[in-house]
């Protein structure tokens, strides 16, 4: 919600499309070889890929909206 808020349109864009690389490779490799658990876990792996993203975007966007603010 917050890179919808600072209209990062394009980090967005990007973080998605990482993710369904990740979850494409991953499905690809865990679900052959573990099936239905397998799936589990290349959904935990990805949302926290997805996470991470997210958390880096923004914390550097939020930094850049301060150092602007406070200049």
């Amino acid at each position: 919600i917050l890179l919808t808020i600072y209209r990062k349109m394009k980090e967005q864009f990007a973080i998605y499309g990482i993710v369904c690389i990740t979850i494409g490779i991953t499905s690809y490799l865990f679900v052959k070889k573990y099936e239905v658990y397998g799936a589990s876990i290349s959904y935990i792996m990805t949302m926290i890929v997805y996470y991470i993203l997210c958390y880096i975007v923004t914390k550097l966007n939020y930094k850049k909206k301060r150092n602007s603010i406070s200049q």
